[in-house]
């Protein structure tokens, strides 16, 4: 997708009478290391790169894991260290299911880059859609800097004025196989050179550089560090070597660094050749760059990109392979579905289910008195407080509302069912005037009763800047960050915000954001604003939990709501067999467990008969309504 294509149609001012402007929120957090141009527009605070933006409480910067690396930045020490973590995994114990309960990397400064200068200033400089730049800075002309992207093959690191200086904290035991100690001499060239530092926990990682100017460099052991004798301006790069064949492939492809990255494609600028010698080629070799499984699926250009014997790992998202992106794809990676997989979100992402139920069924698991029930029950219709429960309440409403208009539409059920619609569409229109934060309810509303959003344009404003503060496009927009949320290399989006964490940033939730995005899909539909179509697992930690429960019940089951048929999409039969067989099959939930209706309308997929008969009967999740899980679980596909 291009940015050409992702441009908002609307950058004006928020309607001041709906949103009064306020910098309250300063108060308790914003951004600190930014620089004052920066401050006044829009900042992406749930970007992978999220935890530079603030300090901890300790006064340091929190890790950030442009996978396959992990990088550490100490304000303090203006240092910034690049490693490479995998095979220091730790494992928690195992888990009922037979599997560890949690993983993560300890912290370890493998390559350790200093800024040799007083009075040294962090700072995030600038960033774009995948990449984000950084400093180290002490007055006008020393500094470190560094563009960072997911899946970058080299840590970039440009010199300004200062020496290279490297170190680590496993300690430097060799540079190209030469003992690293007192009295070490290394001799090379300042426009251009190479070496492999070997360190004491057996990794070895290339180290390229890159200068306009000519003359020697001197590289010596200064209190245990590998220091160049005079200053230095230009590029150092830094990879990890997995194998003699993977130096190789880097030593080919090293000295290329990224320019800038926009709209899911990426855009590169070539600064200089890779060192093959020791004197600079005029070739402008590609870019080396890892990608996720996922990526191999949707990489639209030709397979002779792919560099097999170039593999390292993410954190938590499993192995990277290293691609180029040379002058056969016009230095650009473009990423597209299939037609197939489009028509089936196009499909699923709609008001109702992708197919009716029988009659008979209606009639066999009594939908039609359950619906009634619900929807006369006065106290079925009232907001809980708090954000999270009224937008679940809200939606569950909802889909009452849709349910009644869909069994409306069968000839056998009109005469009893269209009452009911009417009045909970009413119903619901009375909540919408009082909770109007919800484009997936007003959506609902807005389908079965265009002429109420015609009449409350104020109501329609209102959600239009909710919907663009999440989904923004343009990077013209001056009051909201392009895409808030969505990280297009992870292909999810990341939460937290301002504040640190020392896992990286997470996705908080699977179903939380699947239903942000179904909602806007569903508001763009009524509204014809096509523009807007388009477990806890960290960055550096996968724990089998959730913020609130250990349980395995509420594990699955929060990734299970709210129900809707988008979930057909998101939750494939494949993975709802494979999910039940190895663990939910084996729990044992008594019917007074509300858990156990998410489960059931999971498990519709493999066997709605079962699954429809425990919903009869056992206790409902406060987001959804009875009638509507049977209505749900009839509606499946057969497998």
């Amino acid at each position: 997708m291009s940015s050409t294509k992702m441009q908002a149609a609307d950058t004006a001012p928020p309607d001041p009478t709906l949103f009064q402007y306020t910098n309250a929120l300063k108060q308790f957090i914003s951004p600190t290391t930014i620089p004052p141009e920066k401050a006044t527009g829009p900042v992406p605070t749930n970007k992978w790169w999220g935890n530079l933006l603030s300090l901890n409480a300790a006064g340091r910067l929190d890790p950030v894991y442009p996978s396959p690396y992990a990088i550490f930045i100490d304000n303090v020490a203006a240092t910034i260290a690049c490693s490479y973590l995998y095979d220091s995994m730790h494992q928690g114990p195992i888990n009922v299911n037979g599997a560890i309960s949690y993983y993560y990397f300890p912290r370890s400064s493998n390559l350790i880059f200093s800024c040799q200068a007083p009075s040294v200033q962090f700072a995030v400089e600038d960033w774009d859609d995948l990449t984000v730049q950084v400093s180290l800075t002490s007055g006008g002309s020393a500094f470190l800097r560094s563009v960072m992207a997911l899946g970058q093959a080299f840590m970039t690191i440009q010199h300004g004025d200062v020496p290279i200086c490297l170190s680590s904290e496993s300690g430097i035991a060799a540079v190209d196989g030469q003992p690293f100690g007192d009295g070490f001499v290394y001799h090379g060239q300042a426009d251009v050179g190479k070496f492999v530092v070997t360190l004491h926990n057996g990794q070895r990682w290339l180290v390229c550089w890159s200068s306009p100017a000519k003359g020697a460099l001197t590289f010596t052991c200064d209190k245990q560090a590998l220091k160049s004798g005079a200053h230095f301006n230009g590029i150092v790069q830094a990879a990890i070597v997995a194998s003699d064949d993977a130096l190789q492939i880097l030593e080919q492809y090293a000295v290329v660094t990224c320019d800038t990255v926009h709209g899911f494609q990426y855009h590169w600028e070539t600064r200089r050749a890779a060192v093959q010698s020791q004197q600079p080629t005029q070739a402008s070799p590609p870019v080396l760059h890892f990608v996720l499984e996922h990526h191999k699926s949707i990489l639209t250009f030709h397979s002779q990109a792919v560099v097999p014997a170039l593999t390292l790992h993410s954190h938590t998202r499993g192995p990277m392979t290293a691609y180029l992106i040379d002058n056969a794809s016009g230095s650009v990676w473009d990423f597209a579905f299939s037609e197939q997989v489009e028509q089936n979100v196009e499909r699923c992402a709609q008001f109702h289910a992708p197919r009716d139920p029988s009659v008979q069924d209606i009639v066999e698991n009594r939908l039609v008195d359950h619906l009634q029930d619900e929807i006369n029950t006065a106290a079925t219709w009232t907001l809980p407080p708090g954000y999270y429960f009224k937008g679940k309440a809200l939606q569950k409403y909802g889909s009452l509302c849709l349910l009644a208009a869909k069994l409306a539409s069968f000839k056998e059920f009109q005469t009893q069912v269209a009452p009911l619609a009417a009045t909970a569409l009413s119903k619901l229109k009375q909540l919408l005037d009082t909770a109007n934060e919800f484009p997936l309810s007003a959506a609902m509303v807005y389908h079965l009763d265009p002429s109420y959003m015609t009449k409350n344009t104020r109501l329609c404003a209102w959600i239009e800047t909710l919907v663009r503060d999440v989904m923004s496009a343009s990077t013209a927009d001056a009051y909201f960050p392009r895409f808030r949320h969505f990280d297009w290399f992870l292909g999810h989006a990341l939460s937290h915000g301002v504040t640190s964490v020392v896992d990286g940033k997470d996705e908080e939730s699977t179903s939380e954001e699947i239903n942000c995005w179904y909602g806007i899909a569903l508001w763009a539909s009524v509204t014809g604003n096509t523009r807007y179509v388009s477990g806890i697992l960290f960055e550096n930690k996968c724990d089998y939990t959730t913020w609130f429960s250990a349980s395995r019940e509420c594990i699955h089951g929060i990734q299970m709501l709210p129900v809707s048929p988008v979930l057909e999409f998101s939750r494939p039969l494949s993975f709802v067999a494979e999910e039940w067989a190895d663990v939910l099959c084996k729990l044992e939930l008594p019917p007074s467990n509300a858990w156990q209706s998410l489960l059931m309308a999971n498990y519709s997929a493999i066997c709605p008969q079962t699954a429809c008969a425990q919903l009869q009967h056992c206790a409902m999740d406060d987001g959804l309504s009875r009638a509507y899980a049977l209505y749900y679980s009839l509606t499946r596909p057969s497998s």
